[in-house]
């Protein structure tokens, strides 16, 4: 969490935790920009960054109250991973009697898959519905509604099939679908920190020593180079592959560029000092890397755009088919299913 200056305006940057898809990061901001001091605001799910450029008026409290009512949290989760691997495996296991059933049926195996598919509905799957209920609160809908409704239906339906003897019970298919989305989940969070340990690794090489532009530095084997520079006097081999991929080592000599964070090998050599801090090559490059997976490329709100549509839209044709195709099964109708 940070806050940049930026003549009258500011930019904030907030860690926020308990997004489940894109869809969140929209919910959050709208709530965001619902502040007249909010002049734009981008959040990434992705990074599980939020960046608000706003006025005086706007407080980093003030922003994550906002937050906070939008049903999401300020700082990150670092359990997040352990805790999506514990929900799948814990899933699979429950699951797997069920999936079983279907090939090979067994006796009491509806009452068997009531047992196991509680627990997955509404323990394991507790984060869709509060997925859903931070949309309906915004009046909007995400995928976290779509599945929260879905399995829900299933596991419902199946209950009242059950105990009217109407039909065929679908535990399985609600059991099933929330294991393989937190199976998603699980692949999808280690993918993200992945992608965080890299910028982490790129922040590492950033050298610790104060320098100057116009600075002469001797720099001797086996030492990190402190800033970007040009080499004045000597000549060595530099390791550059942290940063370009390059396995072997460069060669440089006098009037060469050097970049820093990379490392000397050989020779001794002394360099001026032309970029450092913030305006040094590996800043531009983990600023970059950061910029990318926060950036939110055009194309994504328009699917954006279309997911909040295509929610709904499924919802009121699966309430329309029931109503035509399904209702006669319930009690009180008029087809019986044998």
């Amino acid at each position: 969490m940070g806050v940049i200056p930026q003549t009258n305006m500011q930019i904030t940057k907030l860690n926020i935790s308990g997004m489940h898809c894109a869809s969140c990061a929209n919910i959050i901001e709208r709530q965001i920009k619902k502040n007249t001091g909010v002049k734009s605001v981008s959040v990434s799910f992705a990074s599980e960054k939020a960046t608000v450029t706003h006025d005086e008026s706007v407080t980093v409290e003030l922003l994550t109250s906002l937050v906070e009512k939008a049903g999401y949290k300020i700082g990150k989760n670092k359990n997040e991973l352990a805790q999506y691997k514990k929900k799948f495996i814990i899933g699979a296991v429950l699951s797997a009697p069920l999936a079983i059933a279907m090939m090979i049926p067994y006796p009491y195996m509806e009452w068997i898959g009531l047992i196991l598919a509680t627990p997955v509905q509404f323990w394991l799957g507790k984060n869709f519905y509060s997925g859903m209920w931070s949309a309906l609160r915004n009046r909007t809908f995400n995928m976290d509604s779509l599945i929260a409704i879905g399995t829900t239906t299933a596991y419902i339906y199946s209950i009242i099939n059950l105990f009217w003897q109407l039909g065929p019970t679908y535990f399985e298919t609600s059991a099933l679908l929330i294991t393989f989305v937190l199976l998603g989940k699980w692949l999808e969070t280690r993918a993200k920190g992945q992608a965080s340990q890299a910028i982490q690794k790129l922040m590492q090489l950033q050298p610790t020593i104060e320098t100057s532009v116009g600075q002469i530095i001797l720099v001797k084997p086996g030492e990190k180079i402190p800033a970007d520079g040009i080499v004045v006097s000597g000549k060595s081999y530099i390791d550059e592959s942290l940063l370009t991929g390059e396995s072997v080592p460069v060669k440089k000599d006098v009037d060469d560029k050097v970049i820093g964070g990379t490392i000397n090998t050989t020779g001794s050599f002394e360099f001026r000092v032309t970029a450092s801090g913030k305006n040094s090559r590996l800043s531009a490059i983990i600023r970059l890397v950061e910029e990318a997976q926060s950036s939110r490329a055009p194309i994504q709100d328009w699917a954006d755009k279309i997911s909040s549509i295509f929610v709904p839209v499924v919802i009121l044709v699966a309430i329309i088919t029931f109503v035509i195709t399904g209702s006669s099964d319930w009690p009180g109708g008029t087809r019986k299913i044998v």
